[in-house]
């Protein structure tokens, strides 16, 4: 494995959280109105205690109805600086549940999509997170748990 520099990582990264950080606006805009649950789940600093840098931005989109059971519908978007020398790619995930408080989930599905950056600049992020919740979505209605 042929690792790069700090310096090189935490440049790229910067970079990219930039970027990700203008794109958050317009889900920021779209979900936190409609009393989603906004997550920040970054590591900014890059601190890992194995001595490796690791760099995350990630946050977590959440809409749960807070009654017992609880269906919960959540989208994620995942950036992870590579060490090595290659293309870091965007996770945007989905994930539907039903449980029980103390629990664990009587129903659970997810499912992701892996996007070049430069693509996701193109597109949004807004368009994803919404498929993302329409996903799950559709998977509650399926299992008849929605």
């Amino acid at each position: 494995m042929n690792l790069l520099a700090t310096e090189i990582v935490e440049g790229r990264f910067r970079g990219a959280e930039a970027i990700l950080d203008r794109l958050l606006q317009s889900v920021r805009e779209a979900y936190a109105p409609a009393g989603h649950q906004l997550v920040d789940r970054c590591n900014r600093s890059g601190f890992e205690k194995s001595g490796y840098p690791y760099f995350v931005w990630e946050y977590l989109v959440q809409q749960d109805d807070g009654e017992d059971p609880i269906r919960r519908m959540e989208a994620r978007v995942a950036y992870r600086q590579p060490l090595e020398e290659r293309d870091a790619r965007v996770t945007v995930a989905w994930l539907a549940e039903v449980f029980n408080r103390g629990s664990l989930p009587r129903f659970r599905r997810c499912g992701e999509l892996q996007i070049d950056l430069a693509e996701l600049q193109a597109r949004g992020l807004l368009p994803l997170v919404d498929e993302a919740f329409a996903n799950a979505s559709a998977a509650l209605s399926q299992s008849g748990q929605a």
